[in-house]
């Protein structure tokens, strides 16, 4: 799976469970920082939900690390790789 695809997966798991802070004057890109869109506790709630998804384990320490919606994805194409 591409990472375009997996963001874009990623974005619609976020976007179908309400963990995405309402924000109409900017897209979300691969670039986006997730504290833009995110509070710890949303943020915290998406890996759960990415993992179960995709079947994967994150641990605490690469969660914290994913600064961006691109690293997220970045860090998802690895596991699935």
């Amino acid at each position: 799976m591409k990472r375009e695809e997996i963001l874009k997966k990623i974005l619609h798991i976020a976007e179908q469970n309400n963990v995405l802070y309402e924000n109409e004057s900017q897209e979300i890109t691969a670039e986006t920082l997730t504290c833009d869109y995110l509070d710890s506790l949303d943020a915290t709630e998406l890996i759960m939900l990415v993992e179960k998804e995709f079947d994967i384990a994150i641990t605490d320490a690469e969660a914290e690390s994913c600064i961006t919606f691109g690293d997220i994805a970045d860090l998802v194409a690895q596991r699935i790789a």
